[in-house]
């Protein structure tokens, strides 16, 4: 990293990273002028900036041209600690949507994040998934970043929205990763393991079609396809781990 980044600035960085907490919250990658470049979400702040910036790491092989190019450009990183995981991904859909940050270039758009909500104006209330949620009458819970986060809110539903389960549910829409537009989640084919990455680790990504998924599966290296009721917290935790048979 050294031929595109100035060494004295990649220690100092490195030794702020050192004071960073243990916990769950977002990090901010911020260039010249303190200008936020890139914003992610971690389980383990410390271990996860330290990530980008590890001594004789190929940041390119490992995250990408793209990220690799960000990196170069980082002059400072900063951090905002949050209580739980989900706070954190409440708080980064929001902030990217509000800073959006040169690098987060593939969440900005509002069409892309789903939303939890509960129509609590109702005389029965209802909870479904949406992506133009009502201005008025409802709780909302997202935006989702993406599917793997929606599920993370909806396998854990009682706690989020008492009283009601996934089955009242009317439609669950996940974004299709070559079309780029909603689809039925419950009917849609999902690839773990392979190499598309996220802020949290390894991506849950959906497809429209089985063939579709067997194509991704083999050009992103993915594990194995599965369908929607196979999703569950423990798979997600071990997403972010990188464990993924």
């Amino acid at each position: 990293m050294a031929d595109v980044h100035d060494d004295n600035i990649i220690e100092r960085i490195r030794l702020r990273v050192k004071t960073f907490p243990t916990g769950p919250g977002l990090y901010f990658m911020k260039g010249s002028g303190d200008k936020v470049l890139y914003i992610g979400k971690a389980k383990n702040l410390r271990s996860r900036v330290a990530s980008y910036f590890q001594p004789g790491g190929e940041i390119t092989t490992a995250r990408g041209p793209k990220i690799a190019e960000m990196i170069s450009k980082v002059q400072s990183v900063d951090f905002l600690e949050t209580e739980t995981e989900v706070d954190a991904v409440l708080k980064d859909a929001r902030l990217i949507k509000d800073i959006r940050p040169a690098y987060n270039s593939d969440l900005v758009d509002d069409k892309t994040f789903p939303y939890l909500e509960i129509t609590t104006g109702d005389d029965f209330p209802r909870v479904h998934i949406t992506r133009k949620p009502r201005p008025e009458g409802s709780r909302l819970f997202g935006p989702f970043a993406g599917a793997k986060d929606l599920f993370k809110y909806l396998l854990d539903l009682p706690k989020y929205a008492p009283g009601h389960a996934r089955t009242e549910i009317a439609a669950i829409g996940v974004t299709e990763y070559y079309s780029v537009t909603r689809i039925d989640a419950r009917a849609a084919w999902y690839v773990i393991g392979s190499d598309t990455l996220g802020p949290m680790g390894h991506e849950l990504v959906p497809l429209a079609t089985r063939e579709g998924a067997e194509e991704f599966l083999r050009d992103h290296k993915g594990k194995r396809i599965i369908r929607f009721d196979d999703v569950t917290l423990e798979l997600l935790r071990n997403l972010d781990q990188g464990k993924l048979e």
